[in-house]
């Protein structure tokens, strides 16, 4: 993440920003109040700050690039765990064929290994162990259910329109 602001001196963070953590840090360089009971966190605050608050909870990634690949992944500390599945429709948006995913489990300590090169996975791994735990028990928590909306019928017909609704 890039973020440029009057008074805003360059530095350079190597902890992960995640999108939750945006709004907290636009508020604070708009010298807006933080919430501190909400998600994410002002990426700006004092580091001393941080290390009383401990350790960063671990941060969980998902995506579908290449098309043809579902990727998940959890980084925790220093470790980054990826788990890489052949997408359910392999053959949906077949992209380049010089693509390096290769579906497997991987995990990379990036610290000693920022350039992801080397692939420390092993089943029998304490470390593997418990991150691969902590994917699949984040992967199968359900959303939590929003608030039913009603929509008048006119705003029904427009969404079953444009093929959102059924």
């Amino acid at each position: 993440m890039i973020i440029r602001a009057p008074g805003l001196r360059p530095s350079t963070r190597r902890d992960p920003a995640e999108q939750i953590d945006l709004v907290p840090t636009l508020l604070a360089l708009l010298g807006l109040e933080v919430p501190t009971e909400g998600p994410g966190r002002d990426l700006f605050e004092d580091q001393g700050k941080m290390a009383e608050m401990g350790e960063r909870p671990a941060v969980f990634i998902e995506r579908q690039r290449p098309s043809q690949f579902h990727q998940r992944a959890v980084l925790l500390g220093r470790y980054k765990l990826i788990v890489v599945d052949p997408s359910e429709d392999a053959s949906a948006g077949l992209e380049s064929a010089s693509t390096q995913v290769r579906a497997g489990t991987y995990l990379f300590d990036l610290q000693d290994d920022p350039g992801e090169r080397r692939n420390l996975f092993d089943p029998a791994d304490p470390t593997s162990r418990q991150l691969l735990a902590l994917l699949e028990a984040h992967s199968r928590e359900p959303g939590t259910p929003g608030e039913q909306l009603e929509l008048e019928e006119e705003l029904r017909e427009d969404l079953r329109s444009l093929g959102y609704l059924q």
